[in-house]
């Protein structure tokens, strides 16, 4: 039964583990590492910008928001009854992998590989922009 709220500047590595019945706003700016575990029955809301690593893992009965901008790799995993929205910006990886009872939105713009995996009574829109696989 937790509130957690992190944020972080400039040339930093993040981690950060949030268990059961939380709310989790991860906010990394520039030049940074983050990961982010959060389990059951969680909002978790993630903002990384420019030049980062971001990798979101969230597991059953959430709600997950990924906004991830320029020249960054993002991995999200996501289980079991979410809604998940993921917001990607310019030269960057991403991967999405989303399980069962899911609504998935993913939003990729320019110069990018995107792979999204969606698994099992879900609704899935993909928009992806420019220059990507």
């Amino acid at each position: 039964h937790c509130l957690a709220m992190v944020t972080v500047h400039s040339n930093c590595l993040v981690k950060v583990v949030v268990h059961s019945n939380c709310l989790a706003i991860i906010v990394v700016h520039s030049n940074c590492s983050a990961m982010v575990v959060v389990h059951s029955n969680c909002l978790a809301m993630v903002v990384v910008h420019s030049n980062c690593l971001a990798m979101v893992a969230v597991h059953s009965n959430c709600l997950v928001k990924v906004a991830v901008h320029s020249n960054c790799l993002v991995k999200v995993v996501v289980h079991s009854n979410c809604l998940v929205m993921v917001a990607v910006h310019s030269n960057c990886f991403v991967k999405v992998a989303v399980h069962s009872n899911c609504l998935v939105m993913v939003v990729v713009h320019s110069n990018c590989l995107a792979m999204v995996v969606v698994h099992s009574n879900c609704l899935a829109m993909v928009v992806v922009h420019s220059n990507c696989l």
